[in-house]
């Protein structure tokens, strides 16, 4: 019997120390191996391998994409508003209502553009959050499409005054005012697509012209009110159509600085 004790004493012993060398690589005996962990999966669209780094190649593929048709949507609803500002000029110097008309019903249109743009990037924030020049695309979008809904709401208002004043002559001034306005649009969304700062720095200079065409519209149509009363309607509605083309130039250098932040992450007013 206490053989048997003795024995059993001696194995626990035994089963002990073997328990403890395993615990501890210190006494000359290996850990046993761990088994590998599972690698955590990756999210892909449900097409590749489960391979590690796949899916999020296939992740970034998509957001770019993402990215690109932002912006494409963005030059798009700039092409439509620069139409839009000349063809309201164009409509009241000739005394085009139907035009007028058109220009009006396309600013729901350009509303809607703004929208989409407005949900598409609010979306991309919260489901991709971008960082770097990333995120800059995506705040730059908000903000220009901002600007270029205002642009067109400036546009329409020119477009009504076509219908208050049916026709009547447009001073020389206030064409070459819509022109600029036009241009400078025009070469903003070139600075945006062609990622050129030089570019959209030159609409500071466009600004200048515009603001001085604009005093110097102010003060003739001024003089023609008190040398003839009768003008004073017609003169009336040439200086709220004045107001507006000086303002749609101020939003075309709100656009030129969204392309130097786009660009170079900088702040810099074009706007003096």
């Amino acid at each position: 019997m206490s053989a048997i004790v003795a024995g059993t004493a001696d194995g626990r012993r035994a089963a002990l120390g073997r328990q403890r060398a395993t615990a501890d690589p210190g006494m000359g005996l290996l850990p046993p191996a761990r088994k590998a962990a599972a690698p955590v999966p990756m999210i892909t669209s449900g097409t590749e391998d489960a391979a590690p780094g796949k899916g999020v190649c296939r992740v970034r593929s998509v957001f770019q994409q993402e990215l690109e048709v932002l912006q494409q949507d963005v030059l798009r609803m700039g092409t439509i508003v620069e139409e839009c500002i000349g063809e309201a000029v164009r409509a009241l110097n000739g005394g085009d209502e139907t035009l007028a008309q058109e220009i009006i019903a396309r600013d729901d249109v350009v509303d809607q553009m703004q929208r989409d743009i407005e949900t598409h990037c609010l979306e991309m924030i919260a489901l991709q959050q971008p960082i770097g020049g990333d995120l800059r695309i995506v705040s730059t979008a908000i903000k220009m499409a901002g600007d270029l809904e205002r642009m067109a709401d400036h546009a329409v208002d020119i477009a009504r005054v076509t219908l208050r004043i049916k026709g009547q002559p447009l001073l020389l001034e206030i064409a070459r005012m819509a022109e600029i306005a036009q241009g400078m649009t025009r070469d903003a969304l070139l600075g945006y697509v062609r990622r050129d700062i030089d570019v959209a720095r030159t609409l500071s200079r466009a600004d200048d012209i515009v603001d001085h065409l604009y005093s110097r519209i102010m003060g003739d149509l001024i003089l023609y009110m008190a040398e003839d009363p009768r003008t004073i309607h017609h003169a009336t509605h040439l200086v709220f159509v004045a107001q507006h083309l000086e303002r749609v130039a101020d939003h075309a250098t709100n656009l030129g600085e969204s392309v130097v932040f786009l660009v170079s992450g900088e702040r810099q007013a074009l706007n003096r």
